[in-house]
């Protein structure tokens, strides 16, 4: 799939910045989660996630003009941070539907 980006590449490094946070705090917060609760499973749902949300919506709105580049964009880019499903965990977010909305109107802007 070719990726149709527009051309700040600054976005893009921000985008970064805003995962490797996203999976940094997520490895502080399942730490001290594990020795408070040893032997329990972790919710579906840490407080990073929502920055995941944020990173969608960066990428989608500033960086692709592409709905589909953008998602295949981010699930790469996440799971080379550790995050397994992401696009399985935005969903799980609170207002991933609102975004989700947001990015599909985007994209007929785009497309018109």
């Amino acid at each position: 799939m070719k990726v149709k980006a527009m051309a700040r590449p600054g976005l893009v490094l921000d985008l970064m910045d805003q995962l490797r946070e996203a999976s940094e705090e997520r490895g502080r917060w399942a730490s001290e989660k594990e020795k408070l609760h040893a032997g329990t499973s972790l919710p579906k749902a840490q407080p990073a996630d929502d920055l995941l949300v944020v990173a969608a919506m960066s990428c989608a709105m500033t960086v692709f003009r592409d709905l589909q580049a953008a998602q295949a964009w981010l699930t790469r880019e996440c799971q080379a941070l550790g995050f397994v499903r992401p696009l399985d965990l935005l969903a799980e977010c609170d207002g991933f539907s609102r975004a989700l909305a947001e990015l599909v109107r985007l994209q007929k802007n785009i497309d018109t």
